[in-house]
């Protein structure tokens, strides 16, 4: 879908990450079309002295293995030569796919996380190349079966290294495919998902990724998932309906859970069974949700303090209660509490137990 214009949004926003890796892979490239170039000219010059040399019988002869068995052998030996081509071979593929090496569409009926560890082993093939073209260069094993991982190398068999250089991906997935939690073991080195989400999906399905070293958000228009760009850590953000909840859950924000959460309800929750899950499964995450972003109580009473000093610029100040009958901070403007109006209302707390 090129002319999608979700789409062009999305790689405008991850423009930079996409770049750096598209820079490593042409770098890459260069660096072994060199080695090759430098290879096929030495053994070339070599073959062609020994053809003059022998002179009528010079077509008759293979002189590039006479060559290494006197002791002429080129730097790299044909074998080895070999693998440097098919490597050189594998990122020009990719250098040429343009964006599309970055773009999932996820057919329906099929799981996100199945498409996109797929166009990930894609992605990993220019690190498989990486790793035999240095292997190749100095005449060692590469540890592969080289093979299949130039074909294609799973997301699962990269080293730590690699999965710091991750690029990021843009996904199109129908709601009812959206198993969220299948994404997690995908969610490591600098890996960066933009998931688009089309048609009904439940309200807050990315809740069940967030972990604290892990940035999680659900928007409503780009504008929200600029932050991806410039993430350091892992990150996973979903462009969805209006009517899920609206969340974002930021690593650099602070080190509590409650510091690192900012949500806001909407009030046209769509609950009913989509895809693989029923409508509990679905209010578990949504009391899930209301749980990070709860602010610890301070003394009594012990309603969190996020409900005498927020807001919610979508709805009401406080959320629907939870399953334990408790009404949840999620409904939060700020990240952090206004701390001169928290102070306010602790003072007056201390004044009235005072008088008591």
């Amino acid at each position: 879908m090129p002319s999608d214009p979700r789409l062009a949004r999305a790689f405008e926003i991850l423009d930079g990450p996409i770049e750096r890796y598209r820079s490593a892979l042409a770098a890459t490239l260069e660096e072994i079309r060199g080695h090759v170039d430098a290879a096929r000219s030495d053994s070339d010059s070599r073959s062609r002295r020994l053809r003059d040399q022998f002179g009528a019988f010079g077509g008759r002869i293979d002189t590039a293995r006479l060559s290494a068995v006197l002791g002429e052998r080129p730097q790299i030996d044909p074998a080895n030569l070999e693998r440097l081509e098919r490597a050189s071979d594998v990122l020009r593929n990719l250098v040429s796919r343009g964006h599309s090496l970055f773009e999932v569409e996820v057919p329906a009926g099929v799981d996100a996380a199945v498409a996109i560890r797929r166009q990930l082993a894609c992605v990993g093939r220019g690190f498989a190349a990486a790793r035999v073209a240095r292997a190749a260069s100095t005449g060692i094993g590469s540890g592969l079966d080289e093979g299949r991982a130039l074909d294609a190398f799973p997301f699962a068999e990269w080293t730590e290294g690699e999965r710091r250089l991750t690029p990021p991906l843009v996904v199109l997935v129908h709601g009812v495919d959206l198993v969220a939690g299948a994404l997690a073991p995908l969610l490591d080195g600098s890996a960066k998902l933009l998931l688009i989400v089309e048609g009904f999906c439940a309200p807050a399905p990315l809740v069940r990724l967030i972990t604290p070293g892990v940035l999680v958000v659900q928007a409503h228009d780009f504008s929200g998932l600029q932050v991806l760009a410039s993430a350091t850590y892992p990150s996973v953000g979903a462009l969805v309906p209006l009517w899920a909840v609206r969340f974002a859950h930021d690593p650099a924000a602070g080190p509590e859970r409650w510091q690192r959460m900012s949500v806001h309800h909407s009030r046209d929750w769509r609950i009913k069974r989509i895809g693989p899950f029923s409508p509990e499964q679905q209010q578990e995450e949504l009391a899930q949700l209301d749980e990070l972003a709860r602010v610890p109580s301070i003394g009594t009473p012990t309603l969190p303090v996020a409900a005498f000093v927020g807001g919610n610029e979508t709805g009401p100040s406080s959320t629907p209660a939870g399953p334990d009958g408790k009404t949840g901070a999620s409904s939060t403007e700020p990240r952090v509490p206004d701390i001169e109006r928290l102070a306010a209302w602790l003072l007056k707390q201390a004044n009235l137990t005072a008088v008591d």
